[in-house]
């Protein structure tokens, strides 16, 4: 068993503690190394209501992150045989500012069992494991189970000694990165192994069934029971003569162990035993458990890469990893033939004839209806496989995840993408023997991902795909990249804490914040997002990332973003010049400036987008037009001598004497009418 360093930390460090949800501290600057999971730093950490408790934290990371689902479940989990999660949260570094996920853990008193994967170590016996090992996990099992989730993280390098007499196991954590990730390749039934890490997706408890059947494996073993296979062999050897024969072959093995062994390593998750099954073997019940069901051997073997093939399961599982020459294949009718003739199955040789047909109509060039046609036939050889498409390698609840922990790599989003408009995952659920109910939510999470791709403009895409089907991951605009921001009502005051030191000239809004805004804050209208994807202009453009941001801090309830205002300022500053009147600069300025100060969002976007001020302001400006456009004529007019000129004299004249006539005639009028009268 591994080593485990003297001092356990916990206490007071260099560095004063950051606290984390009012009652514990972590303390950064001293590192665990022992305590360190796959991809987290392990950092001493203090329960402050209960000191005595020696405690450590884990450091998560954006680019993996911690199963937020699973932390909540399991942090009501009451056992000594597992490590609960204690508490979780971001929290500042005072070094560098950067946030980070941690989550909180009481330290196990023991060590590991297996200080990595490849290490060695003393061999359980039978007592040790059955009492020691097998009770405790049927237990955690349970416990699991029960939360309608899976652990997908059982492995020797991942239990404790309990440091008591007894020297029961501890089970360690599963929350800290994506489920089955980092899990190696033995601990993976077949379709997982597979699969690409990423594409292992949370997967179902049959595969901790699975992992325990392995765990017991490298424990009677002392390490790792097949060392010099690479990941490629084991899944190659498990499809050829099955996981029990892989993993515990020839080894000596007594037969109550044996017989669990059978039923957990059962690569038929239908047969595999389940937590009924470990509680009556456990309770002295002998059971037997079903013979491996290998695939049929052909009577021929099929060449490919160099390599004989007698089953469609080998050779689907050789194809998918050279997809060049898979492709090549397809180009005429040898394997639907060698399917047809020498396994005699009808059905999958019609399955690959279509393909095949499809596939030399796409040209010779291969492209997307030959790359569609080869992840056709691979799911035709292999129903049990993952779905398979190019470099993408996915059970299909491993969709998702795979386009979360993925999306930066190169074409992965794309690729994904054109594996759910190809409906490969509806034709892997065709090639099915029954329809499974654990399927139902995963073809919803893939129609999910086909409706966002097919919708390419901002707040749509392969962005807001990623967080739809990932309901924990943060959002990974690399604006946010020194933060970690999971949840829709910690977006603003990230945002808020990026104009703290100075303001930058850019507006804060990508194609991930927008997606992320989309599905982690509650009742925003798509007309917000068709507004930012058809602006008229820069200013238009930023008006309507402010009313997003304006709406979403309704939304969310948070009554001041001086930040946030104060960088939209800085960006619409030149709307206040568009306005006509001087009054109405003065005005809108003075306007923003309180604004910015009261941090309203709302008011700042009546200020700038407010069509009543703008409609009076251009019908002022109109009036103004029209008497400048008057005036300027009278002094034209005068400029060019019209008033003095001979027409405009005679003009004059002719209308002053007719006035002056006028008026005479009716003077006399009045005149003679008087002199009538008296």
């Amino acid at each position: 068993m591994s080593e485990k360093p003297a001092g356990k930390g916990g206490k007071r460090g260099a560095e004063k503690g950051i606290e984390l949800s009012d009652r514990y501290e972590v303390y950064p600057d001293q590192s665990l190394p022992f305590l360190s999971s796959p991809g987290c730093e392990a950092v001493a950490a203090l329960d402050k209501r209960n000191p005595s408790l020696t405690m450590f934290a884990l450091v998560c990371t954006r680019e993996l992150a911690p199963r937020i689902d699973a932390i909540r479940s399991l942090s009501h989990v009451e056992s000594s045989a597992f490590l609960t999660p204690r508490a979780s949260g971001v929290m500042t570094y005072a070094g560098d500012n950067k946030r980070r996920f941690v989550i909180v853990f009481e330290q196990p008193r023991g060590e590991r069992v297996q200080a990595d994967p490849s290490a060695s170590f003393q061999p359980l016996s039978e007592d040790d494991l059955i009492r020691g090992v097998i009770t405790p996990m049927v237990a955690n099992l349970r416990e699991v189970g029960g939360r309608i989730m899976a652990h997908r993280a059982i492995r020797a390098d991942n239990i404790f000694t309990s440091g008591g007499a007894n020297q029961e196991i501890i089970l360690g954590e599963c929350v800290s990165t994506p489920a089955g990730y980092y899990q190696p390749v033995i601990y993976e039934p077949i379709d997982a192994g597979m699969a690409t890490p990423s594409g292992r997706g949370p997967g179902y408890i049959s595969d901790d069934f699975y992992a325990l059947g392995v765990l017991i494996a490298v424990l009677s073993h002392g390490g790792n029971p097949v060392p010099d296979l690479s990941d490629q062999e084991v899944v190659a050897s498990k499809i050829a003569v099955g996981s029990y024969a892989t993993l515990v072959g020839q080894a000596r093995v007594s037969l109550k162990l044996m017989e669990a062994l059978r039923g957990l390593l059962c690569d038929d998750p239908a047969e595999r035993w389940n937590i009924m099954d470990l509680d009556l073997w456990a309770n002295g019940r002998h059971l037997s458990p079903k013979q491996a069901t290998l695939s049929a051997k052909a009577a021929r073997t099929f060449e490919f890469d160099g390599e004989e093939y007698n089953t469609a399961r080998g050779l689907s599982f050789a194809m998918g990893h050279n997809w060049s020459m898979a492709q090549e294949i397809l180009r005429d009718d040898a394997l639907e033939g060698w399917v047809r003739r020498s396994l005699a199955d009808e059905k999958c040789a019609s399955s690959i004839l279509k393909a095949s047909r499809m596939s030399r109509m796409g040209g010779e060039g291969g492209g997307g209806g030959q790359d569609k046609s080869v992840g056709g036939v691979l799911t035709a050889l292999d129903h049990l496989a993952p779905v398979r498409y190019k470099t993408i390698s996915a059970r299909l609840d491993g969709l998702g995840q795979a386009l979360a922990i993925d999306f930066e790599k190169e074409h992965v989003p794309q690729m994904i993408s054109e594996v759910v408009r190809s409906k490969l995952h509806k034709s892997w659920i065709e090639a099915q023997p029954s329809m499974r109910p654990e399927f139902v939510p995963w073809i919803r999470q893939a129609d999910i991902i086909e409706g966002f791709v097919n919708r390419s403009r901002i707040g749509f895409g392969a962005e807001r795909a990623l967080y739809e089907c990932n309901s924990g991951w943060p959002c990974l605009s690399p604006l946010l990249k020194d933060d970690f921001v999971n949840e829709g009502g910690d977006l603003l005051p990230a945002i808020e804490r990026l104009a703290q030191n100075r303001i930058p000239d850019f507006v804060p809004m990508d194609r991930h914040i927008a997606a992320f805004c989309a599905t982690r804050t509650k009742n925003l209208s798509d007309r917000l997002f068709n507004q930012l994807a058809e602006p008229s202009d820069k200013l238009d453009y930023y008006i309507s990332v402010l009313r997003l941001f304006s709406e979403m801090q309704r939304s969310v309830g948070i009554e001041s973003l001086p930040n946030i205002a104060r960088w939209f300022a800085k960006l619409l500053s030149p709307i206040t010049e568009t306005y006509h009147f001087r009054s109405f600069r003065q005005q809108l300025a003075k306007g923003i400036d309180g604004a910015t100060t009261s941090g309203d969002l709302a008011e700042l976007l009546w200020l700038v987008d407010n069509e009543n001020l703008r409609q009076q302001d251009d019908a002022g400006f109109a009036q103004a037009q029209r008497e400048f456009a008057a005036i300027a004529g009278q002094i034209t007019w005068h400029e060019e001598g019209a008033l003095t000129s001979d027409a405009h004299v005679a003009n004059i004249s002719h209308r002053a004497s007719a006035v002056v006539s006028s008026v005479l005639a009716s003077v006399s009028i009045a005149a003679m009418s008087l002199i009538y009268v008296t």
